[in-house]
């Protein structure tokens, strides 16, 4: 099972004016990433809005966007979904177009407990060939699956790669990266900016982080600079990737403000917004305008 590590950006999704997926812009956001150094692309994720998309669109981007970057970056599919049925059709999907991985969140909305949760993963694990990782955003999902839960799982099931721990706590993350201890093929990937310098020197697997989407060079130069022990250059990555991280602060949710972001600096043209998506503010466009002078 091949390891999954570096930067993987959380790609947005980008519709027309008709809702349909824009792939001709897709495909040009994904050249954009991959010249600039990210080492592969996570799609359908929290920033790919795969919660306002239907099954069939989900279906159609794996089919277009996977074989697109297989050859040249790590491909991950999101398959997250509330009804398992529908996220074993997706990683079906995935593994039909030649996936490295897939990237599945914790069953939201109503929240379960660690037994129904283990059950949940169990299941996926035994039925998917992909590696796995487990999606950990609690702040979304209601429930944290904690490092020891972590490790009952992936001592239960080998095709659980690793995890997105998108947690604010530090030490949450650092307990993740125990499990290599016992396994060192896991992988443990950071999700926010602020995180990074502390992770990067704590042996983190790698980065699937928003900003990625519009300044993939600053994390890539981070984790190029964190494997030479360059100090200098691995404190002016950060210092880059925080300046980056200043647009999220624009948006509600920040996926918004990412993909103002991505409309300016990479595409040079708008997007549509899927409700209850909406466009940004002139003035919020404007703010981010200006961080982007910056990149």
């Amino acid at each position: 099972m091949k390891k999954l590590s570096g930067l993987i950006p959380p790609a947005i999704t980008i519709f027309d004016e008709n809702g349909l997926v824009d792939y001709e812009a897709m495909k040009k956001h994904a050249d954009y990433m991959i010249e600039r150094g990210v080492d592969g692309i996570s799609y359908l994720g929290t920033s790919g809005e795969f919660s306002v998309m239907t099954q069939e669109q989900k279906k159609e981007l794996i089919r277009i966007m996977i074989p697109y970057i297989r050859e040249r970056v790590q491909a991950v599919a999101g398959i997250g979904d509330t009804c398992l049925a529908n996220t074993l059709e997706l990683a079906k999907e995935a593994e039909a177009a030649g996936a490295t991985g897939v990237l599945a969140v914790v069953p939201y909305f109503s929240i379960y407990g660690e037994e129904n949760v283990e059950a949940y993963y169990g299941r996926l694990a035994d039925q998917v060939k992909l590696p796995l990782l487990i999606y950990n955003f609690p702040a979304l999902t209601g429930f944290d699956v904690n490092p020891e839960q972590m490790e009952r799982l992936t001592k239960q099931h080998p095709n659980i790669a690793g995890v997105k721990d998108t947690i604010p706590e530090i030490s949450h993350l650092k307990a993740m990266l125990k499990i290599k201890e016992s396994k060192p093929e896991f992988s443990v990937f950071c999700a926010y900016e602020v995180q990074a310098l502390e992770l990067v020197e704590a042996g983190v697997d790698g980065f699937i982080n928003a900003t990625a989407n519009f300044a993939p060079e600053c994390t890539a130069g981070l984790l190029k600079a964190g494997k030479e022990g360059n100090r200098p250059a691995l404190e002016a990555c950060y210092e880059k990737m925080q300046q980056a991280a200043q647009v999220y602060q624009y948006g509600t949710p920040l996926l918004l403000a990412v993909k103002e972001a991505v409309y300016q600096k990479v595409l040079g043209k708008r997007g549509t917004e899927i409700l209850p998506g909406l466009p940004l503010k002139e003035e919020y466009r404007h703010k981010i305008k200006e961080i982007l002078k910056n990149f």
